[in-house]
């Protein structure tokens, strides 16, 4: 199960609908009749079950099926970014192969210090094991960074 989080009007099940529906570069995605998103490519196919959650506590994926967790926070919010300390425990405790944090509605920040706040995010990221990727879900826009 791969579990969007975050706080309730962070753009969560926007960046879902979003999630291609094509075949490109030799990958098809899209999302089956069970529900179930289906990754196709010629290595392997997979389906992926999603959950959207505002918090560890309303899961209702067993822990155990967690392969990854997308924590997405407001850029223009630092309470919806505060809100995903709740899932600190359940990184230490579950320990998902793919850890995600995505800063979400770079088209409508207006924050002075963009700079100063992506690097605070970024340490925060590394200091807990997550990729921070910077975007728009309503608009396309991708960035991430890796130290």
């Amino acid at each position: 199960t791969l579990v969007f989080a975050g706080m309730t009007g962070v753009g969560r099940g926007t960046l879902v609908s979003r999630a291609p529906s094509s075949k490109q570069d030799g990958i098809c995605c899209y999302r089956s009749d069970s529900g179930l998103w289906q990754v196709d490519n010629k290595y392997f196919t997979a389906g992926v079950s999603l959950e959207i959650v505002d918090e560890p506590a309303n899961l209702k994926t067993d822990r155990s099926d967690c392969e990854g967790l997308v924590l997405m926070f407001d850029m223009t919010s630092v309470e919806s970014f505060q809100f995903l300390e709740k899932w600190i425990a359940f990184i230490e405790e579950v320990d998902p192969p793919v850890l995600l944090c995505v800063a979400n509605k770079s088209d409508i920040y207006t924050g002075e210090n963009l700079e100063t706040s992506t690097e605070a995010w970024q340490e925060w990221c590394l200091e807990h094991g997550l990729e921070l990727v910077v975007c728009s879900a309503l608009k396309d826009e991708l960035s991430s960074s890796r130290d």
